[in-house]
């Protein structure tokens, strides 16, 4: 069973029982106000129910999380929220609008690398949504406003979205060629473009004449060119090839 977007109350109930069953009434007389409905449930502890739900919906509580705060030990009979940080101990730590603004920032970054994520709830990946590219240029000094209004806008949100999967990146294919190879043909290409012209000729004579002017590669086309063409290399074009003599 997966969670859905909004927790039911016939989780809720299921939590109840099984923190009554560990508390015993010190659990459910938190919430009890002795007013009870025509079926005999307490109004105080339906409304708790309520706002349980709300809240870890909110919070964008997993089964499996749910779990944990079922397993979790307790000093006392827990409220909600203690029960809340139970089942996402890692939320608790970032209590903070700032802390929370880093945390996004960083799960952002992840997740524009195409890297697996660790969003605490849905409510600060969505706020981060709302901010886009900002929350990685612009520190959290320039974004506060910005970025405490996007986090209550999200935390209002009574059934937040899930969270979208992203795509793997697809590896791009090998080049066909290797360096050595690519250099090899482009240096043909070159050499049948200019080779035994006149004006290759001419082209060649002006990089091996001036070779300190051009990058290694041309110098390369031109010394091999004027070794096709017989022409003896200058010296100033073979000193870059002191092994090809």
């Amino acid at each position: 069973m997966s969670a859905p977007n909004s927790i039911p109350l016939s989780w809720v109930d299921k939590i109840f029982r099984e923190l009554h069953g560990r508390f015993g009434q010190n659990f459910l007389g938190q919430f009890a106000t002795g007013q009870t409905t025509p079926d005999g449930d307490d109004t105080g502890v339906l409304n708790a129910k309520r706002v349980w739900a709300k809240t870890l919906t909110r919070a964008g509580v997993t089964v499996a999380q749910i779990e944990q705060g079922l397993w979790a030990t307790y000093p006392r009979p827990p409220s909600c929220d203690a029960f809340l940080q139970a089942c996402q101990p890692e939320t608790a730590v970032l209590a903070d609008s700032e802390a929370l603004f880093h945390r996004a920032a960083a799960e952002l970054r992840k997740r524009r690398a195409h890297q697996p994520q660790h969003w605490p709830n849905p409510a600060l990946f969505w706020a981060a949504m709302s901010i886009g590219g900002d929350l990685l240029v612009q520190d959290y000094r320039t974004l506060r406003g910005r970025w405490e209004a996007a986090l209550a806008e999200a935390r209002r949100d009574v059934a937040p979205r899930p969270i979208p999967e992203v795509e793997p990146e697809h590896a791009l294919p090998p080049p066909p060629w290797r360096r050595e190879e690519a250099q090899r043909r482009v240096s043909e290409l070159h050499l049948s473009r200019f080779g035994s012209t006149t004006n290759g000729k001419a082209h060649w004579l002006r990089v091996a004449a001036q070779p300190e002017r051009y990058p290694q590669l041309t110098r390369q086309y031109a010394y091999e060119a004027l070794t096709r063409l017989g022409i003896a290399i200058p010296t100033g074009l073979s000193r870059y090839f002191p092994h090809a003599e």
